[in-house]
């Protein structure tokens, strides 16, 4: 299998991973948190609105990759750099709240545990993305090679 191919497949996985973590946010997070009484009172409804909106342009990114990616574009290495930069921000933030929700919020243990799963499924889709990205820049790199030799 060659190196682009394998790339391919982890951006896929990368992107997969950001969308399922973006439908559990919009389908149980934001609407959870935004009938929770202590949330409302802290005003952690809004904030779970904002870490949706970050995730939720991670994951435009990353499928703008997998289009590009299938139409023949090579270098995507920035753009996957950028998905990753996004997943980690949506994670820091999230693991502040999860934290948070553990400690303050009674019957909320279960959501906060399940935003800790996202949290490390968002990690590897971020260090899958980073590390096609690399993969994508070698690839960019011996072709660039290549084309050096036959001038």
């Amino acid at each position: 299998m060659d190196k682009e191919t394998t790339s391919r497949r982890m951006v896929y996985t990368a992107t997969a991973i950001a969308i399922g973590v973006a439908a559990l946010w919009a389908l149980l997070f934001v609407p959870r948190l935004a009938a929770h009484p202590e949330a409302i009172a802290d005003r952690v409804d809004s904030s779970s609105k904002i870490f949706f909106t970050i995730q939720l342009v991670a994951v435009v990114v990353l499928l703008a990759v997998v289009i590009l990616s299938r139409r023949g574009v090579r270098m995507l290495s920035g753009p996957l750099y950028l998905g990753a930069l996004l997943l980690f921000l949506h994670d820091f933030m999230v693991f502040q709240l999860a934290v948070y929700s553990l400690q303050f919020y009674e019957g909320f243990h279960a959501e906060a545990i399940l935003m800790l799963v996202c949290i490390g499924a968002n990690l590897i889709a971020a260090i899958l993305a980073i590390i096609s990205g690399k993969k994508y820049l070698q690839l960019a790199k011996a072709q660039r090679g290549e084309e050096d030799i036959l001038k």
